[in-house]
């Protein structure tokens, strides 16, 4: 069966999506995608 929430089933904190996330520049040098590849199949992933 099927009813509509009620207030006390509403979660007090937001759910909804956050939007856009931006993440600080850490000065990482930039990895290709096969790079990447390579070095986790190194890793034995």
């Amino acid at each position: 069966m099927l009813r509509p929430y009620e207030e006390s089933h509403v979660a007090p904190y937001p759910t909804g999506p956050i939007g856009d996330v931006e993440l600080p520049a850490l000065g990482l040098p930039d990895f290709s995608d096969d790079e990447i590849e390579d070095a986790l199949r190194g890793m034995g992933s």
